[in-house]
């Protein structure tokens, strides 16, 4: 038995970039490019509820998308961490669907390789040799005659392969049938399932977790980052609009870089 179904499925992966069904994760598996889309990160107020997390309600009354956010919104807060690992999980669960379609649908790569041997006498046999695939394809038999009758036995065996073709068939069509049934879609996707779960969603949600976990402890970054200054009769004086704003946290606070900068000013 021969098969190219792994080249077809990984073909498949590798067409075109895969995005997650919440917009915030695209993975192109042909270069190692993932881009993350911070504009739907920052969605409004919604119910989390993956199958690797209990139901939470996230970002109660905030606005979806970077403009608009509240002042001084932070980018990465524990908030962040559900969508985490539901956003990969929502990855492996968009591979799997590609995997199970590739694999169902590359069921003629698996090909069954048949051979019969006639030999009667010493010095005198024939050999002929076909192949059929899971969806009851069948190429057509040759044989290879040996000594003085090896063409009559060949003639016998081509007439006896037209009379098993039609047993061989039986044989794999109830196997091409499960694979393509409802039980046939569960098993792939329970294999599949163990393997997204197991190797990939969970060890990157706990490689990515202290990650940003660092990140929020060490680092601010903001959108709608504004800064106020008062008079000394206590009214507004100042104020310093900045579209991203990303700081060192520190005792005594730390450097901060600011992008998109306004400055409106009010005489004292």
């Amino acid at each position: 038995m021969r098969s190219q179904m792994q080249d077809k499925i990984f073909k498949a992966i590798l067409a075109k970039p895969i995005t997650t069904k919440n917009k915030v994760l695209t993975v192109d598996f042909s270069t190692g490019k993932a881009t993350v889309r911070l504009d739907q990160a920052l969605h409004g107020e919604e119910t989390v509820d993956g199958p690797l997390l209990p139901a939470q309600q996230v970002r109660p009354g905030d606005p979806t998308g970077l403009n608009g956010q509240n002042p001084n919104t932070e980018l990465i807060d524990d908030e962040i961490y559900p969508m985490i690992a539901e956003t990969v999980h929502d990855l492996m669960e968009e591979v799997a669907t590609i995997v199970i379609g590739a694999a169902q649908g590359a069921l003629a790569s698996v090909t069954v390789d048949l051979t019969a041997v006639l030999n009667p006498l010493a010095g005198q046999s024939a050999t002929t040799t076909w192949s059929v695939n899971l969806m009851g394809d069948t190429t057509a038999p040759t044989c290879t005659p040996v000594g003085v009758t090896g063409g009559l036995l060949c003639k016998t065996l081509l007439a006896a392969v037209v009379v098993a073709n039609p047993i061989v068939k039986s044989l794999v069509v109830p196997a091409r049938d499960f694979l393509l049934s409802d039980a046939g879609h569960q098993l792939f996707a329970l294999a599949v399932d163990d393997i997204k779960t197991g190797i990939i969603t969970i060890p990157v949600r706990r490689a990515v977790d202290p990650v940003l976990q660092v990140m929020d402890n060490a680092f601010s970054i903001q959108v709608n980052h504004q800064r106020r200054s008062q008079c000394a009769d206590g009214s507004d004086g100042s104020m310093e609009l900045s579209a991203l704003s990303m700081a060192v946290l520190g005792p005594n606070g730390g450097p901060r870089l600011s992008f998109g900068n306004s400055r409106i000013h009010m005489k004292c």
